[in-house]
């Protein structure tokens, strides 16, 4: 199903929201009728794993919208699954329940095996999951704050113990080797593999977006109140601060553009703003095509067309030229 979509979204400068544009939708497309539970695309968004809340996994090809793999609880387990993910390569999908993560080849879409994770409490679940680049380790955080570095090939886990609360984000730093973590302790960590903290900040709310983009080395990190900064991820320096006339704002996904120029941030809910990286200045913001009235982006990535794509909850992959919304 194809769509031309148009939305008007408001250009807000610093002297006021006084300009329109149009901001067209040049595909929409819907891979899911049940509401999602987990979802997430590859870095060029020609690949997407779903899980929806009947608790069935699937992997499409994008670009041909075509089912390429499909799995019900009974092929995965046991443990009800909360999250999906996809390696950089595209060779691996995890699949995460409360403490197992069962890991499918995507070669031939077969499952290799379920590897047990735990934080220091017994009951810590998990609540974030990330791929190493080369998709053989990954990233599980708890809520109990423990971060692992599990590498599926040895069987072995490091635990990091910097936070005391759940983990809401992961990166990775892969030229530095450095990871990041931000949780509900109000607290945002990057350090080394061996546990070493690089630098640090503390909010005054839980940390709820934590975006890096490799091409400029530009971090956005954002609380559920009123810090949301841009910063330089290898020295922690801030760069700059999103500017807005609201009290604050609340930011959950996000993704870097023109090598760190722009920042396009999602909403809670369906809007998405776009951002000057540089001065902070909001330049528009529109929303998503809901087909529930609980809708929300569940990911971004940009294709190989530098345009961006936009996921939901409701299964709604839509492409966006951003191209036409940059200042002339």
């Amino acid at each position: 199903m194809k769509y031309i979509v148009y939305i008007i979204c408001s250009l807000c400068l610093l002297a006021g929201c006084d300009k329109n544009v149009t901001v067209e939708s040049t595909l929409l497309h819907r891979f899911a009728k049940q509401p999602l539970k987990s979802a997430t695309m590859t870095d060029d968004a020609s690949l997407l794993a779903l899980l929806t809340k009947n608790q069935v996994v699937s992997v499409w090809d994008s670009i041909n919208q075509k089912l390429k793999y499909e799995w019900d609880r009974t092929q995965l387990g046991d443990e009800d699954m909360q999250h999906v993910e996809l390696s950089e390569n595209k060779q691996w999908l995890a699949i995460a329940g409360y403490w197992n993560i069962t890991l499918v080849n995507l070669e031939h879409g077969q499952v290799i095996g379920s590897w047990y994770v735990q934080g220091n409490q017994p009951s810590a679940t998990i609540s974030s999951l990330m791929f190493y680049p080369d998709g053989h380790k990954a990233l599980v955080g708890m809520t109990d704050g423990v971060v692992l570095s599990v590498d599926f090939q040895s069987g072995l886990a490091t635990r990091h113990t910097h936070h005391d609360k759940q983990i809401t984000r992961l990166a990775y730093l892969p030229h530095t080797s450095t990871i990041m973590s931000g949780a509900r302790d109000k607290k945002f960590i990057s350090f080394r593999e061996d546990g070493e903290i690089i630098y640090q900040r503390e909010f005054k709310s839980r940390v709820t977006s934590l975006i890096n983009d490799k091409q400029s080395n530009k971090l956005f990190i954002s609380d559920a109140l009123k810090s949301h900064l841009i910063m330089d991820s290898e020295s922690g320096e801030t760069l700059t601060e999103l500017k807005f006339f609201e009290n604050f704002r609340f930011f959950r996904r996000g993704i870097f553009y023109q090598r760190g120029r722009y920042l396009i941030t999602s909403s809670p809910k369906s809007v998405l703003t776009l951002w000057d990286a540089q001065t902070g200045d909001e330049v528009a913001s529109w929303e998503i095509t809901r087909f529930t009235s609980e809708a929300t982006t569940v990911s971004l990535s940009l294709n190989e067309n530098n345009e961006l794509i936009t996921l939901s909850s409701d299964g709604a992959y839509q492409v966006w030229d951003i191209e036409s919304l940059l200042p002339q």
